[in-house]
């Protein structure tokens, strides 16, 4: 049950409604809710009751304060109640681009070729690869996105080269996931989202992404 009545709401108003636009709005909903116009005498308590309340500024500057908050919290708990609800895609869903194959198959000669002008070459401009059905982008979504992750080796810091964690570098790769919510409506096919790895936070501050960035293919699934 929701005990904060909505002042606002009942009179169609925004926050930042003046006087005149509260006067207004009321003679409005009056010509449609008042008793002798055969509307709903409740329903015209609650717009009168408003009505006056708002038009009382030292009621309003009271009430304003704990308005923000309610609409507020009102959003943090739609946020998670859309969360709960939104459809997982798992962490297998994802093809890493940036493979051998791929590679070969746009006839990238492997040795003799940085890194980073084969991926220039090749024309690959993302990182992953995830394909979505025509429901999908029509809903709330929550992408399990498999990352790589260094962990600082606590092991010897860096001070053994024989090592067999991580072979005297001080740190070695690991794997983790991100979630990332993704709202209904906002992809569409051919898109490439970027999402910034900068201020993820692990439950272990000595594991850190290896990339700042990943960027995201998305595609429409053709069955």
């Amino acid at each position: 049950m929701e005990y904060f009545i909505d002042h606002y709401k009942i009179l169609n108003l925004s926050p930042e409604a003046t006087e005149k636009d509260i006067k207004k709005a009321f003679w409005s909903l009056a010509k449609i809710y008042h008793p002798d116009k055969g509307g709903d005498p409740y329903k015209f308590h609650q717009i009168y009751i408003s009505y006056q309340f708002l038009l009382d500024q030292e009621k309003r500057l009271q009430y304003d304060k704990f308005y923000q908050q309610y609409k507020q919290n009102k959003f943090i708990q739609n946020l998670k109640k859309r969360y709960q609800n939104a459809k997982v895609i798992e962490t297998y869903q994802f093809q890493y681009i940036v493979t051998l194959k791929t590679l070969l198959n746009n006839q990238i000669r492997i040795k003799t070729i940085k890194k980073k002008d084969r991926l220039l070459l090749a024309n690959i401009r993302y990182d992953y690869e995830v394909n979505l059905t025509g429901q999908d982008f029509e809903r709330d979504l929550i992408f399990k996105i498999p990352i790589l992750l260094y962990s600082v080796c606590t092991h010897c810091f860096g001070k053994d080269l024989n090592c067999s964690y991580c072979k005297g570098l001080g740190r070695y790769k690991t794997e983790g996931i991100v979630r990332i919510f993704i709202p209904a409506h906002t992809l569409h096919p051919g898109q490439i989202i970027r999402i910034n790895l900068e201020h993820i936070k692990t439950k272990n501050p000595l594991i850190l992404p290896k990339k700042k960035q990943i960027s995201i293919m998305i595609q429409k699934k053709l069955y």
